[in-house]
């Protein structure tokens, strides 16, 4: 199955566009594979690329009160990166880390300019990439003030029990905005209950 292929059968429950526009999507970008802990983007430099992962996981991370504040997790087919950096050409302190073996369409900064420039699919597929992006990092904010930890990690434990296994527990803690200790508190009182 191509990349084209793959990316339309996730998002066709989502947003249905013909195949071609998958394909010329795909075709401005590269299929890469990378090791798990592999880096995308440094932190303090301009994102030049936007990802959509086809499969693994990873992270966006941020550097403060020395400690690797993970601010986003993905998993397969989702689109993410630095997108403030992407869209602003301009350094920022975050940095996008892979925590498994994943495989990795790229586009560079000018070909997502270009394909969000398509005004037949182009544009709604950006669009729509983008806006799913805002939403879920809203959706985050609301949860981080209205929710306890507790009540964030039983959420994800709903809604993605596979983050559990297959991300670091002090990246899941740090996202949860909790530390390590914390969440095996949390996990050792939902076990026992």
């Amino acid at each position: 199955m191509t990349a084209a292929e793959k990316i339309k059968q996730y998002f066709d429950k989502i947003y249905e566009v013909p195949l071609e526009a998958w394909e010329k999507f795909a075709s401005l970008g590269e299929v890469k594979n990378y090791k798990a802990g592999t880096i995308l983007k440094k932190a303090h430099t301009i994102e030049k690329k936007f990802y959509f992962l086809i499969s693994g996981s990873g992270g966006v991370m941020l550097w403060s009160n020395n400690n690797n504040v993970c601010l986003d997790i993905f998993l397969e087919f989702n689109f993410f990166g630095d997108y403030m950096s992407l869209v602003t050409q301009k350094n920022s302190p975050l940095e996008t880390l892979l925590f498994e073996d994943s495989e990795i369409l790229e586009l560079t900064a000018e070909n997502f300019t270009y394909i969000s420039n398509d005004k037949e699919f182009g544009l709604s597929i950006t669009r729509n990439a983008v806006e799913n992006l805002f939403i879920l990092k809203q959706q985050q904010q609301i949860e981080l003030l209205t929710l306890t930890a507790e009540e964030r990690y039983q959420k994800i434990l709903e809604e993605k029990p596979e983050i559990l296994r297959r991300i670091p527990q002090m990246h899941i803690a740090s996202y949860l905005g909790i530390t390590p200790q914390s969440l095996s508190r949390i996990r050792k009182n939902l076990n026992k209950a």
